[in-house]
């Protein structure tokens, strides 16, 4: 004996309580006594629920780490559902579900996992995150069910320090600046400290502050109290310690520029050297000629006068020489072809 579907009209197996049809799968209730005489099947009343259910609605989780719970659902309905799982509220950032989409047959019902993994950072404070767990069906538009829970984050620290800049210059008093980034998902209240080995600077900044997540820069004023100006540079440390962590220690320095000295006074430019004084021209000499002198220069003349018939005479004897030669040049080149 077969029944028939009355949603999809697919012949079943007589006692067949679900239709054996993949795109149905409807409910087929079947009572003998009801059934008329003609072998009708009567029209069964169609439904559709779902119920969800968490197996913990409280998570526990360390930043970097994941927590799990499982999430039953309930087809209460007479119809095959396919169900779609979201995750919402300000936990779902870091969440998500396996699978995230399932059938479920009815009056049975189906689990998936949902994690949750916050990251090792300063964006998962700690504390209580609530979430939710949405089961909405796609076959039945309007149908869905959904349950909460809280997910709490534990605290972690990671807290770094810098001194910007690490040297400053000048006489009166200068200003660093502390910049503590605080990576962990609290707040950090922070003892600060300062000090110097040569004792000469005052160093002024907060006993403690409070750094939450992220940046927090903190003043650091330093002066120098023993007036000296004599051109050294003092080192001094700055300790950031955070509350049960190990002391931060940067090191900074000033430096004082040293005191200008007087310059001695520049020696004066020596004196251009004098101009000799021309020499005098000379004086004429006044020369005074005795009485005799006419003589005298009588007998000068004629003593020249004789000189110069001597040179011409000579001249005249090597011209005839010469002449002579040039007549006689063979009698010459004889005379000293001998004398060789």
């Amino acid at each position: 004996m077969t029944s028939t579907c009355a949603k999809c009209g697919f012949q079943n197996v007589g006692g067949a309580q679900f239709c054996a049809n993949p795109a149905c799968g409807a409910y087929l209730p079947w009572d003998r006594a009801r059934q008329p005489e003609t072998g009708r099947v009567p029209v069964a009343e169609q439904r559709a629920g779902v119920r969800v259910e968490l197996a913990e609605t409280a998570l526990t989780v360390e930043p970097g780490q994941t927590a799990e719970t499982q999430v039953t659902i309930h087809n209460t309905g007479t119809r095959v559902e396919q169900f779609e799982v979201r995750l919402f509220g300000p936990a779902a950032v870091w969440g998500q579900a396996d699978p995230a989409e399932l059938a479920v047959y009815p009056g049975t019902k189906a689990t998936c996992a949902v994690r949750f993994t916050p990251p090792r950072s300063s964006s998962a404070g700690a504390g209580r995150w609530d979430f939710g767990v949405l089961v909405e069906s796609s076959v039945n538009a309007g149908l869905h069910a959904d349950a909460t829970g809280w997910l709490t984050v534990g605290t972690f620290s990671a807290l770094t320090a810098e001194l910007w800049p690490q040297v400053t210059r000048g006489r009166g008093t200068t200003e660093h600046s502390l910049i503590l980034v605080n990576g962990g998902n609290l707040s950090e209240v922070v003892k600060l400290g300062a000090a110097d080995d040569s004792g000469e600077l005052r160093l002024d900044l907060p006993a403690s502050v409070s750094a939450g997540p992220g940046r927090t820069t903190v003043p650091v004023r330093v002066t120098v109290v023993s007036g000296q100006d004599d051109g050294r540079t003092y080192r001094f440390t700055v300790t950031a310690t955070p509350r049960d962590r190990t002391p931060i220690v940067v090191n900074g320095s000033r430096a004082v520029p040293a005191a200008p000295r007087p310059q001695p006074a520049p020696a004066p430019a020596p004196s251009p050297p004098r101009p000799e004084p021309p020499p005098e021209p000379p004086r004429p000499q006044v020369v005074y000629v005795p009485a005799g002198a006419p003589r005298q220069r009588t007998a000068g003349c004629l003593g020249g006068l004789i000189r110069l018939v001597l040179w011409c005479a000579f001249i005249a004897l090597l011209l005839a020489a010469a002449s002579w030669a040039y007549d006689n040049q063979d009698q010459v080149r004889s005379w000293l072809e001998s004398l060789q």
